[in-house]
């Protein structure tokens, strides 16, 4: 399958149609063939200013709602389901395209409706989204959602639209149904992606999008929908839009929630000290189910707080917890104070109280405080519910001295109330279940699921909001000629703190955007895995970047990856440099230069060769009419360091740092963006250097280099389905963790006489100076794991339909002997290139199917070699089919990834593993560039970690036909191959960031020895790790990030 041409890659239809016309009125498809975005983006004039709206639409980089997008589950997700139709109109099931593998959604019509006059018709509807809880995901009311999602089938027509629900339960009676900005499509028989947003109304709650197929069978006409029509959906991400560039042009303010405020006065009694309530539910933003109160005061050093908690008469409050710091408060009747961190050395500031007055402290990091001693709590059990007295002192929070008066602290309260085991109380009756029991939680300001999202916490003002407020009204002094910053002025009014508080935060992002717009370019930060289709315009690029900061082990390769929008009219070249200042590079010299690289305080420089500087180039997705572009080359700068952008659009910056051998410290220096069109207004001599006043913009970079060690080659090394040609191929692979190679079986082209005997051992001429240069690079840097070599693919398939002889029989015993007569050869022609029997693997088949290989001759075929040859490992991918036949003879098993989760497959993996002397590793094997950067590449390496495997296999380093590169879009190969080098493609890097995450876990697990409480804390961290990243949080795509920064805290504990 691996060389085989995806045969959907057909001519999508793109004519206009019948339906189209009839329906001038609707929204026209907003057709894009998997990642091109169709969308013409809206730019207006006003006030002599150019402002460029940023759709949300074109970059997703907030979390997607949905867990599975890919339906890579091992059963139907049950954020999947049929809302609309009778049983029997229509099916949705879990699919899997025969040539890909790839794991789909299936909706397929089943049946017609019939009314009482005999006319057929069809209502069949899926939602996407939904939980445990009911249908749809949490959403927030009067807010725009973007999503993405690729489809193609044989259905007519189909509807996007989406499902709004106000309450639960979700029933069709409070449930709403409403256009997306898309609705209508002809879906085609490529695949297609279709990108749109929805808006969810006033009271909404809970949301879902729908995929409806409709139809009405009208007198003298034929229904298009026929039983059989179906869709196949993949691919679905739905997130909250972000905010971008806006005119301003409207007088009306926009539509705001009031943020929750708190103004805490300095008294010494409660008695005068307001109190407030309204707590939500933690899940959906309604009023919570119990009554909870707060007062808050402060004195001297410390915030002081009274939370009631009222429970129903009679309830029993659980008090069961007996120490501070004990798990078992998690089982209390308790309250929990968050506080953002001051001194920006914590995550978060997290205070736990329990009914019994016992505590709990953390910093968001899932870690234990242990600084009891700090902060005081008080607990009292009433006939109402029960309070808790706590005094947190400011320096508890992460000040160094009393914060003035008008300081804005965001904070929130919690509450959690047992109910009971979950197989005796109702799940719907709480908030959420864990371990075995259903709570209740609640919170001041709504937390949307998390607790730890600063996002949603509340504002505690001290004694006054009024210098915060004057602090941003300044701000907006210089853009009062815009409409939507005074009309925001003029409608703040402090006697509502909460309006005023969602006012002033709207008017520091007009006043920002304003400023923003009047920028020739603007260059920001985006994540690794931003999506690189074109047109391409992050969302980042609202809050462009101020200084660049990242940290890396000794032996990485660091990553920043920068989006530079052109905001002219006209294209601009823009020179990029990374400099650390200017010097004279000789001392006799007069003239100054900009010294490339970055160096520390006292001087020492960070190797100026180990600093690459890529610009991704477009290139096609797929070769049919109607494809998508997306920066995927990843080609270095030209001798003028340049990158040209084109108006009003954005090119992708990507920088790697390696830091092999480099010591520790920080590296300072600037990145430079230098617009070569622009008009310089004066340049004067300084020491050092020059002063120039031009358009360029300089940004600080700080590159913290740790004392920590990362492995040069990682003890899970990568199978790149593919070997090199050359030395300087060799010697790119080894940078990627490469160190495993094929050898194709097509070059032992022996002859056989009619017995079956070897008669020649004749080879293709390519074979033999292969073998040596492969030899030369395997010596001089061996792998880290066994076999290193492949003989394949598809020895067997290769043997019987190419090489033995069409006059041998199938089946006879000549043909068996010229089988094991093959194996022979070949492994002895190894042998004689100085490969041992551990270092090389034969694959005997790759992805077999008993439709042409039954179970009894692939077996047939494994013992046969190994008859022929006892000590050479046999290999397979995939062919879960067979492992009852043939676990026994196969050494060397590669899995598939998406179903390494189901149950039984994992059980016979885990089976496999058992058995002495096996070897495993999963795989992917997609042919599509738009796979997700995230979740296909940087999350295999993490799969293979959760898994337990040997290697990780991804298919394909270089295309089957490298010299073709650039003339056709990549059939799987994440490379691009020149005469005299290999161009890197995004997807690699993205692979390369997982490979580098797994380095940082086996580190640590070395590290993590000893019965000290770091080690043993560090021990459970890594037992869930990978688990997190690839199985649980598998949709964040923040979290592989969360987790290695974790580790990185580990090892730096560890080390001292």
């Amino acid at each position: 399958m691996k060389w085989v041409q995806n045969p959907f890659w057909i001519r999508p239809n793109l004519s206009q149609t019948k339906l189209e016309k009839e329906n001038d009125n609707m929204h026209r498809d907003h057709l894009v063939n998997r990642s091109s975005a169709a969308i013409s983006l809206p730019w207006k004039v006003r006030s002599s200013m150019l402002l460029l709206l940023f759709l949300p639409a074109v970059a997703f980089c907030a979390p997607n709602l949905l867990r599975d997008p890919e339906c890579d589950n091992s059963a139907l997700s049950p954020e999947y389901k049929i809302i609309e139709g009778p049983a029997g109109h229509g099916s949705l099931s879990q699919f899997v395209e025969d040539a890909t593998w790839n794991r789909c959604l299936k909706m397929e019509l089943q049946s017609h409706l019939v009314n009482e006059k005999g006319e057929k018709n069809v209502n069949f509807g899926i939602r996407l989204g939904g939980d445990e809880d009911g249908d749809g995901f949490p959403c927030k009311p009067d807010t725009v959602y973007e999503f993405k999602l690729e489809i193609r089938g044989k259905a007519p027509r189909a509807m996007l639209n989406f499902y709004t629900w106000d309450k639960l339960p979700t029933t069709w009676r409070n449930r709403s149904k409403q256009r997306t900005s898309i609705h209508l499509i002809r879906p085609q028989g490529t695949w297609t992606e279709y990108r749109g947003t929805f808006r969810t109304g006033a009271n909404a709650t809970r949301a879902a999008l729908g995929v409806q197929l409709w139809g009405t069978e009208k007198p003298g006409e034929v229904l298009e929908e026929k039983p059989g029509n179906y869709l196949l959906i993949d691919k679905i991400v739905i997130r909250e839009a972000a905010g971008g560039l806006f005119s301003g042009a409207a007088d009306a303010l926009p539509s705001l929630n009031d943020a929750v405020v708190y103004i805490a006065p300095k008294a010494e009694a409660w008695d005068d000290v307001k109190e407030i309530g309204g707590f939500r539910d933690l899940k959906v933003d309604q009023p919570a189910r119990l009554k909870t109160t707060v007062k808050v005061r402060t004195d001297d050093k410390a915030l002081l707080f009274l939370v009631r908690c009222h429970s129903p008469k009679g309830a029993r409050i659980k008090a069961d917890c007996l120490e501070d710091g004990s798990g078992a408060i998690w089982t209390d009747d308790l309250i929990e104070l968050f506080f953002d961190d001051a001194s920006g050395k914590r995550q978060l500031n997290q205070f736990v109280v329990s009914a019994g007055g016992k505590r709990w402290m953390g910093d968001g990091s899932g870690r234990k405080r242990v600084n009891y001693d700090d902060w005081q709590a008080v607990a009292t059990i009433t006939t109402e519910g029960w309070t808790a007295e706590v005094t947190i002192p400011f320096a508890s929070i992460g000040y160094d001295k009393a914060p003035n008066e008008g300081t804005m602290i965001r904070f929130n309260v919690g509450r959690q109330r047992p109910l009971g085991l979950a197989g005796e109380v109702n799940p719907r009756l709480g908030s959420r279940v864990g371990g075995g029991v259903v709570f209740d939680n609640s919170s001041l300001s709504f937390a949307n699921g998390n607790y730890h999202d600063k996002k949603n916490f509340a504002a505690l003002f001290l004694g006054t909001m009024k210098p915060y407020v004057d602090k941003i009204l300044a701000t907006a002094e210089s853009e009062m000629d815009n409409p939507q910053v005074s009309a925001i002025v003029k409608a703040i009014d402090l006697q509502f703190p909460g309006q005023a508080l969602s006012l002033l935060n709207e008017l520091e992002n007009s006043v920002r955007l304003a400023k923003l717009a009047r920028k020739k370019f603007i260059i920001s930060r985006i994540p690794p895995s931003s999506d690189p289709a074109l047109p391409f315009l992050p969302e980042e690029l609202n809050e462009p970047a101020q200084k660049i900061v990242l940290r890396a082990a000794i032996n990485e390769q660091a990553p920043v990856v920068l989006a530079l929008a052109n905001m002219t009219p006209v294209m601009e070249e823009y020179r990029l440099i990374l400099t650390s200042g200017w010097e004279r590079q000789e001392p006799q010299h007069e003239i100054w230069t900009e010294i490339p690289g970055l160096k520390t305080a006292d001087g020492l420089r960070f190797p100026e060769d180990h600093i690459s500087i890529r610009r991704g180039v477009a290139f096609k997705d797929a070769d049919t009419e109607g494809h998508g572009r997306r920066y995927d080359i990843l080609a270095e700068l030209n001798e003028a360091s340049t990158v040209p952008v084109p108006s009003r659009e954005a090119g992708l910056i990507w920088i790697t740092f390696d830091c092999r051998d480099v010591k520790p410290g920080k590296y300072l220096g600037q990145f430079k963006v230098i617009p070569l069109n622009e008009i310089s207004r004066s340049m004067r001599h300084q020491t050092p250097g020059y002063h120039i006043e031009s358009a360029a913009e300089s940004f600080e970079v700080e590159l913290e280099v740790l004392p920590i060690t990362l492995p040069e080659r990682s003890s899970m090394p990568f199978n790149a389905y593919r070997t090199a040609f050359s030395d300087h191929q060799f010697d790119f692979m080894k940078q990627y963790d490469c160190f495993m190679y094929m050898v194709t079986p097509w070059y032992f082209t022996f002859s056989f006489n009619a017995a079956g005997d070897l008669t020649a051992t004749e080879t293709r001429p390519f074979l033999q100076p292969h073998l040596a240069m492969l030899m030369k690079n395997l010596r001089a840097n061996p792998s880290t794991a066994n076999p290193a070599i492949m003989l394949g693919y598809s020895c067997y398939s290769i043997f019987k339909r190419i090489i033995v002889p069409k006059s041998i029989p199938f089946d006879s015993p000549e043909y068996w002997n010229a089988w094991r007569n093959w194996c022979k050869g070949a492994a002895e022609l190894l042998q004689k290139h100085g490969l041992g029997f551990d270092e090389f693997t034969m694959e005997i088949f790759d992805e077999p199917n008993t439709r042409d290989f039954p179970i009894e001759e692939l077996r047939r075929a494994c013992v046969e070699s190994k008859k022929a040859v006892p000590e050479m490992r046999l290999m397979l991918t995939s062919g879960m089919t067979y492992f009852e036949a043939v676990k026994d003879l196969i050494d060397d098993w590669i899995f598939t990834y998406y179903r390494a989760l189901e149950t039984d497959y994992r059980q016979k993996m885990e089976s496999f593993r058992a058995m002495p002397g096996k070897h495993m590793s999963i795989y992917a094997c997609g042919t599509s560039m738009r796979q997700d950067l995230y979740r296909y590449y940087r999350l295999l390496p993490w799969r293979a970690l959760e898994a337990r495997c040997d290697s990780v296999s991804l298919y394909q380093f270089m295309e089957q036909h490298p010299g073709a590169d650039f003339y056709r879009a990549p059939r799987g190969g994440v490379t691009y191959t020149t005469p005299n080098g290999v161009i890197p493609s995004i997807r690699l890097e993205s692979f390369r960031l997982g490979l580098t995450d797994v380095k940082y876990m086996q580190l640590l697990e070395q590290k993590a020895k000893g019965n000290d409480s770091t080690a043993i804390e560090a021990r459970k961290f890594l037992k869930q790790a990978a688990r997190n990243v690839a199985v649980v949080f598998s949709h964040d795509p923040g979290k592989a990030d969360e987790i290695r920064a974790k580790a990185i805290d580990f090892l730096l504990r560890l080390a001292k």
